[in-house]
């Protein structure tokens, strides 16, 4: 009987163990997948924030026009990331070229060149996508 009793304790002791060591790997998983940048809304933002450390205020441009920018949710969607991301870099959507930075949010990379045409200034730096930071040569 005293072997059973000891037998059942180890079996309990390896069957607590195993459950230990699949809780810790799911929770590792878990912790992983919380802190990878993709998570949050405005993420696609992040890479602009360290060229906009010093900038009180910034331009956000993009293609997507509706005809009224403050009522559409797509609109507000994307411009409402950004200005979380970028905190507390203030950007201004509706006079974007007041200001020497510019944030230029286009639905394809091949308009960017239009941009650039249209505005004289400098990419600063890319995404290699559709957001790009650029730098007014005159205001």
């Amino acid at each position: 009987m005293k072997i059973f009793r000891y037998l059942f304790i180890i079996a309990l002791l390896i069957f607590t163990f195993l459950n230990l060591k699949i809780t810790a790997e799911n929770i590792s998983q878990r912790n992983k997948s919380l802190s990878s940048s993709d998570d949050f809304p405005g993420s696609r933002f992040l890479f602009l924030k360290p060229f906009l450390a010093h900038v009180d205020r910034a331009g956000y441009y993009t293609d997507y026009a509706p005809s009224d920018p403050d009522l559409d949710p797509v609109y507000a969607y994307h411009f409402q990331t950004a200005l979380f991301a970028l905190a507390p870099t203030l950007l201004d959507h509706k006079k974007p070229w007041d200001y020497e930075f510019v944030i230029v949010h286009l639905s394809h990379q091949e308009l960017m060149a239009d941009v650039l045409k249209r505005w004289p200034s400098r990419v600063i730096v890319s995404n290699g996508a559709n957001i790009v930071l650029i730098r007014r040569l005159s205001l």
